[in-house]
């Protein structure tokens, strides 16, 4: 969601000083679950 515990400048700051992409999703849109759980699957093939 994009609510502001997530979207605040400090978390912001922190994403920018760790090199972190951050990306947000539209509502409603579940087809967007796909992109994320393979990214997700990604991460932990890295890990």
């Amino acid at each position: 969601d994009k609510g502001t515990k997530i979207l605040n400048q400090t978390l912001h700051a922190y994403f920018v000083a760790e090199g972190i992409q951050h990306q947000t999703s539209v509502v409603r849109t579940p087809e967007q679950n796909d992109v994320v759980e393979r990214r997700n699957r990604t991460l932990v093939k890295a890990a």
